[in-house]
Formats: C-alpha cells, sequence, structure tokens
C-alpha cells in the first residue's frame, strides 16, 4: 500500500495507447466506485492525457485517442461481470487490487485478449495488488512462486513471460512520514505485514506466522566444517518423499541448507539419491532421521527402511510426537541473539533456523500450511506437509545421540560383519533403545 501502483497502471495503459495506434486497453476494478478511488485520480493527475491528444468522455468511461486507441474504464467483480466484456477484445488488460477478486475473474478477462491487427500486439495483463485478500492464493502461485519472489523471469504453459516487481510503501520517496507512521500502527501483524511491508508469504489462519521471508531466508554458502549436520526423512512413493539437511551452528541455530523433493522414486534409489548427494559434499557420518512410518512392512516385502539399509544408507526412527514438533517448530523460527552473519548486517536478532534460498520446495511448501481447525496446536495433516514433517524430525533430533549407525556411510565403504544394532524407540528418551530388526 502506497507504492504507487495504481499510477503505475494508468501510465502503463496511456503509454501502450500511445504508442501502438488503435490498440484496446481495458482498466479494471472491482467496482465503479473503486475506480473512482483508484484509475481515475490518476487520470485526473495526468490531465486526461490531453497532452497526447486524448479525449475524456466522463459518461462512458472512455478515453480515446487521436490514433484511434482506446482505453476503458470498467468494473469486474465476478465471472458473470467478466463474461460481460465478450463483445470486446483488449490487447492490454490493467487490473488495479487484483487481489480483491477470485483468479477465475483474471482468467475470464483474458479471454478477452486478441488481436485481428498483425500490427497492433497483444501486450497481455498487468496486475497490481496488495498481498491478502481472496485472490491471494491464485496470485501468489502464478506472479510470486513461479518467479521466486521477483528474482527470475518465468514463462506460463501458453509460452507467456510471467514477471513480478515488489513494491513497498518505502519505495515511493513522495510519501509522506505520517503515512508511513499510520501503516506502522496498524494492530493486526498480518494485515501490517501485507500492506505496509508487501509480504506475500502471510496467509490467515497460516501454522506458522512467525514467518518471515526476508528473515528466515539467506543465500548459500559453504557450511563450515565443524558445524554438526544430521539428516531428516520423510517417506513417500505417490505422495513426495522430503529430504532435507540441517547443520547445527555453535550457537544452536539451525540452518536448512539442501533438501530432496520427488514422487514415485522407489526406496532404494531414495537412498542411492541421499548417498550421492552426501557424498557429492563430503560429508562423513551424518546421522539419518526417518518417519516411523518407514518401518511398516506390507505382506511380505521389506519395509522402506530396511531397504535403505540394504543400500547401505543408515537410518533410525524418528521423533514423531506432532505437537512437541510443532512446538519445537515455532521456536526455532522466533528469534535469538543475532548469529555473526546478521551481526554484520547490523541485527541484533534473528531467527534461530535458516532456510538456504536454493531449498525452493521448502520455502514453496511450509510457510503457507494451514492450522488445523480441530486441533489448533497442529498442522493440518492433509496439506502439502511432507517437508515440515522432515524438518519436524531433524528438530527434534538437535541434541540427541542417536543409536549405532545402522551400517556403512557409502556403498562402496565394506560392510561390517552380521550384527544386530540398537536404535532409539520413538518418543523414548535418548537412551532408551530396542533391538533393531535391521541387520547388516
Amino acid at each position: 500500500m502506497g507504492a504507487g501502483k495504481s499510477k503505475a497502471l494508468t501510465a502503463e495503459a496511456i503509454r501502450a495507447a500511445w504508442l501502438y495506434p488503435g490498440i484496446r486497453v481495458g482498466c479494471f476494478r472491482r467496482s465503479y466506485d473503486e475506480l473512482a478511488e483508484s484509475f481515475l485520480v490518476e487520470l485526473a493527475d495526468f490531465d486526461y492525457a490531453e497532452a497526447l491528444g486524448a479525449k475524456w468522455n466522463k459518461g462512458s468511461h472512455v478515453l480515446t485517442f487521436a490514433n484511434k486507441s482506446v482505453i476503458r474504464f470498467r468494473y469486474c467483480s465476478s465471472v458473470e461481470d467478466a463474461k460481460r466484456r465478450q463483445g470486446g477484445a483488449y490487447q492490454l488488460i490493467c487490473f488495479d487490487e487484483a487481489g480483491l477478486v477470485m483468479g477465475d475473474v483474471i482468467e475470464a478477462l483474458e479471454e478477452r485478449q486478441r488481436t485481428a491487427n498483425p500490427k497492433i500486439p497483444v501486450l497481455g495483463l498487468r496486475l497490481a495488488s496488495n498481498p491478502g485478500d481472496i485472490g491471494h492464493a491464485w496470485l501468489k502461485k502464478r506472479f510470486i512462486d513461479s518467479t521466486d519472489y521477483g528474482r527470475h523471469l518465468a514463462v506460463d504453459a501458453q509460452g507467456r513471460t510471467v514477471e513480478f516487481v515488489p513494491a513497498r510503501a518505502s519505495d515511493n520517496p513522495y510519501l509522506d512520514e505520517g503515512y508511513d507512521l499510520q501503516l506502522a500502527a496498524i494492530s493486526d501483524p498480518e494485515r501490517r505485514r501485507a500492506v505496509r511491508d508487501g509480504d506475500w508469504d502471510i496467509i490467515a489462519g497460516a501454522m506458522f506466522s512467525e514467518w518471515d521471508r526476508e528473515r528466515h531466508v539467506v543465500k548459500d554458502f559453504p557450511i563450515p566444517q565443524p558445524w554438526r549436520r544430521l539428516c531428516a526423512i520423510d517417506y513417500g512413493y505417490a505422495a513426495p518423499w522430503a529430504v532435507v539437511w540441517i547443520a547445527i551452528d555453535p550457537d544452536g541455530r539451525a540452518w536448512v541448507y539442501r533438501e530432496l523433493y520427488a514422487t514415485k522414486v522407489g526406496e532404494r534409489e531414495q537412498a542411492r539419491q541421499i548417498l550421492s548427494a552426501e557424498k557429492t559434499a563430503g560429508e562423513q557420518y551424518i546421522p539419518r532421521f526417518m518417519d516411523p512410518a518407514a518401518w511398516g512392512q506390507t505382506g511380505d516385502a521389506l519395509s522402506p527402511a530396511l531397504q535403505y539399509c540394504l543400500e547401505g544408507c543408515g537410518v533410525v526412527q524418528a521423533t514423531n510426537d506432532r505437537l512437541s514438533g510443532a512446538s519445537r517448530f515455532h521456536t526455532y523460527l522466533s528469534d535469538g541473539p543475532a548469529c555473526a552473519h546478521h551481526r554484520q548486517l547490523g541485527w541484533a536478532t534473528c531467527p534461530l533456523l535458516h532456510v538456504f534460498e536454493s531449498c525452493t520446495n521448502w520455502i514453496a511448501t511450509v510457510p503457507p500450511l494451514p492450522r488445523d481447525p480441530k486441533r489448533p496446536e497442529d498442522v493440518l495433516t492433509t496439506a502439502v506437509d511432507h517437508l515440515y514433517d522432515a524438518t519436524r524430525y531433524g528438530l527434534m533430533a538437535v541434541g540427541l545421540t542417536p543409536g549405532a549407525a545402522i551400517y556403512s556411510q557409502f556403498t562402496d565403504t565394506p560392510r561390517p560383519r552380521r550384527k544386530k544394532y540398537l536404535v532409539p524407540r520413538t518418543g523414548d528418551r535418548p537412551g532408551d533403545c530396542q533391538p533393531s530388526p535391521f541387520v547388516s
């Protein structure tokens, strides 16, 4: 809010009308009242493009140019409203506060984009919005997630370029200090992050409201050799298989520095990919904590954990106390004294959990996880929580000493003689062990 979105869209519409004779531009808001508060105010500030020879028709809300270009200012709040535009073709559509309508409304408007004149190009969509409201999820998936928060351009299924340009009130040098103070005074922290900070990771009902991408996500760097490391695995085949590697710095902070995330990968291949990733990074003797469900068997088939074992990828059972795991996750998302990296940036505090920006699946799936309405202390289990579960296993294992490694680190390491090993029982104290069913 306050970043100049409405003015930018109005300027874009006028620019297109001037550059491409005969183009038809549609400028939309949810209602005519909202049009009067945004597009039409900005259009008046541009003197209705009179310097370019344009003429404004107040009754029809149409701006006509001498080169036969036309900008129509219309409302659109539903798919039915969009269908009313079926008789018209637009080569450029500008929609201000697009998050106030559902994504299917924008998609219905897109169907109006076409041209019969090869000299008039179809320029596409230009949308502006604050985070939040009913269109948030659609906008985030299409423009924010696909471009990694504006770090690169994306191309959609129709071959169209997708771009996200982040903007905040602080980017607008023409706003007075009082407006900034007004935004800072918003009592609802999620709304404040949305309208003041332009934070697209806020979602009403999200489990982890502490998440702040700018504070939790860091650029990749080589993990220092002395830092402890562990691997955590959420087993899946049809549902995603998720693996995270977590480093623990000398102050006890956790750094999620690598991930694997895929579907329809067999157990043996999963184990081989984990070993390959560790071997490529020169890592040895990393304890691996795995979803206890992987110890289950179906008929005479070997359990997934045992198949990992036969590939030389030793695993022990993770602690799967969901409520304790969620509580620990909240703890790590909260702030502590700043780490060395953030002290250099002048921060006094920083989160106890950091995530490397290369862990794109983690960043896309974990922060938006919803709270279970029937069990508010837990994540909704039907959500896409696989990387969250893996991370939860890892954080619950911080400080634990796992049982003896099941066996060799890499498949080319000689296996020890046939012998039983001990692994911790799920939910028990670290010292409580039981014989493992695995043999080398």
